[in-house]
């Protein structure tokens, strides 16, 4: 009896982003590879599917490594948004 329009879809992208484009073995682009706009992309495709939550992996070898990627995920591509 729950209302559909209630439940929220959350997305986990298990893989760091990456400023070079990386391509999957299609020769597609690999999500959350390329320039700040092709990562932009596909948060936004996400959120068109339906997707309300989307958790990208920043973890780094090294607590400073990944503060430096959080910063610069959250200056280049999540400001955007």
């Amino acid at each position: 009896g729950r209302d559909p329009a209630s439940i929220d879809t959350a997305y986990v992208w298990f893989m760091p982003p990456n400023w070079t484009a990386r391509t999957n073995e299609d020769g597609s682009r690999r999500l959350f590879t390329g320039s700040s706009d092709d990562m932009l992309a596909d948060a936004v495709a996400f959120r068109d599917v339906g997707v309300k939550h989307l958790i990208v992996y920043l973890q780094q070898p090294t607590i400073e490594k990944t503060l430096e990627l959080q910063q610069r995920f959250a200056e280049d591509v999540v400001s955007k948004a």
